[in-house]
């Protein structure tokens, strides 16, 4: 799974703010596709749910 974080200038125009990417391991590549959105939602906010 692989995600963009994005903000817009003044113009409008979205730059890219950050970049991150994980692998599915083992059982997660049996999760169904929902699964996966999920999974990849709650790893995406990891960070800032541990204060980073």
């Amino acid at each position: 799974m692989a995600g963009i974080l994005s903000q817009p200038d003044e113009n409008g125009v979205w730059h890219p703010v950050a970049f991150w990417s994980k692998k599915f391991t083992g059982a997660e590549i049996n999760y169904g596709t929902p699964d996966q959105e999920l999974f990849a939602i709650a790893f995406m906010k990891q960070p800032k749910l541990n204060g980073r």
